[in-house]
């Protein structure tokens, strides 16, 4: 209990296990297994509660179940911790969006944020990005309620009593350190992440402009893995003719159709929806070809190993996937479809892309987290989220077309090859 450092939790809860089990590694990662089937279960309430709709919770469920992401916490029984901070995570946001929709006092929330520390003591490294998302959710409900003075008064009070017990841990941590061992532990969470965020910001200024698509390969690689991006052809960096030939014959086609479609059911003007959206996502190739570019032209003692084959195609693909989902996001919320499936589907996208940005911001300058990896084992929640949604809206809205309702079943399919990628 002397440790106090990022990864003190897993320490615990290693110590925790072999006091239990003893040094049995087989019985040790059976218990590890055990927690990712609890975690994947506490899904279910949580999507139903917020979308209303079984079908997408069961299906968003299934695909968390095998997604290939959320087993990289697995790899290392000392990691099988996540899977309990993730069961945390559901209880709290379960019983934290009860309080909003019931309207439930004060009161309610002080039990809240027991178990948001809770949430962020078995997993702080992970679960960080709640701080910021729970202030964003605010901002969220304060819009739905047209911003009145007393929908602000009742936000903010629900605020502060959530943040109450971890600003006092806060402040108790510091004075600790700083007056009784007139020093702070350099792995003390706040100092690491603003270590790293210095780190990065310098390799940007050395001109390391490739960095900034790290975490959209991230995202990107929660779809797909790194099998299958081949889909898209071989990226093509000889020349610039070369690059916009592949650009256009290639991702761009492909995405052409899905956009459309999607544009088609959810909007009145599909082909300006989608002419956005390809065409901000053939900026970022763009953007992406200068980066390689520039990239070949840095001092190599400032220069920063970047492989652009295996990072640029997840890259372009995760952006493409945040771009759709802020473009159904505030179509959605225009319309006023709180209710759709793909609302939901698309907030899923948007808050895994929120956890990976953070997570990369203050990590190691080096780290690329692609795949089986343990930091995507919670946001690979948000994209089974967003998978089950896009497949839910889909199966309703055939059902309610006369002439294919009889084949809207067959739209459920798509979730085999989901099971079969993952």
């Amino acid at each position: 209990w002397k440790t106090h450092a990022v990864y003190s939790y897993q320490v615990y809860y290693a110590g925790f296990l072999v006091h239990l089990l003893g040094i049995d590694f087989y019985s040790l990662y059976q218990a590890s297994h055990i927690f990712k089937y609890l975690a994947t279960l506490s899904i279910f309430p949580l999507v139903y509660l917020v979308s209303k709709n079984k079908l997408m919770a069961v299906i968003s469920t299934i695909i968390y179940a095998v997604s290939y992401p959320s087993i990289g916490a697995l790899y290392m029984f000392v990691t099988g911790g996540y899977y309990i901070a993730i069961i945390s995570m559901s209880m709290f946001l379960i019983i934290y969006y009860l309080g909003i929709i019931k309207n439930k006092g004060l009161k309610w929330f002080f039990f809240v944020s027991g178990i948001f520390l809770l949430t962020l003591f078995l997993n702080a490294e992970r679960m960080y990005p709640f701080i910021p998302l729970l202030i964003l959710i605010e901002i969220f409900f304060l819009w739905r309620n047209n911003w009145t003075k007393k929908s602000i008064f009742i936000s903010l009070g629900r605020l502060f009593v959530i943040f109450l017990p971890l600003i006092s841990f806060f402040v108790i941590y510091v004075i600790y350190f700083i007056l009784l061992k007139n020093s702070m532990n350099s792995q003390f969470f706040v100092q690491a992440f603003a270590g790293g965020i210095g780190i990065r910001f310098n390799s940007l200024v050395h001109g390391n402009w490739q960095l900034l698509t790290y975490p959209f390969a991230s995202f990107g690689s929660l779809f797909l893995s790194d099998n299958y991006w081949k889909v898209f052809g071989a990226l093509n960096l000889t020349s610039f003719s070369n690059f916009i030939f592949y650009l256009i014959t290639k991702p761009l086609l492909i995405l052409f159709l899905p956009t459309l479609i999607i544009m088609l059911l959810i909007s009145k003007m599909p082909l300006r929806w989608t002419t956005f959206i390809l065409g901000t996502e053939a900026t970022f190739y763009l953007a992406v070809y200068w980066m390689y570019k520039n990239w070949l032209f840095i001092d190599s003692s400032v220069r920063i190993h970047f492989d652009p084959y295996s990072v640029l195609t997840p890259a372009a693909f995760g952006f493409y996937i945040l771009i759709l989902s802020l473009t159904i996001f505030f179509i959605c919320l225009k319309k006023k479809e709180v209710g759709n499936p793909l609302l939901v589907s698309s907030m899923g996208a948007l808050i895994a892309f929120f956890f990976i940005f953070l997570t990369w911001l203050g990590s190691d300058i080096q780290l690329l987290f692609m795949g089986p990896q343990r930091y995507l084992t919670t946001p690979a929640i948000g994209s089974s989220i967003f998978m089950a949604g896009v497949i839910t809206f889909l199966f309703n809205k055939f059902r309610k077309f006369t002439k294919v309702r009889h084949f809207a079943p067959a739209i459920l399919l798509l979730t085999i090859p989901i099971i079969i990628i993952n």
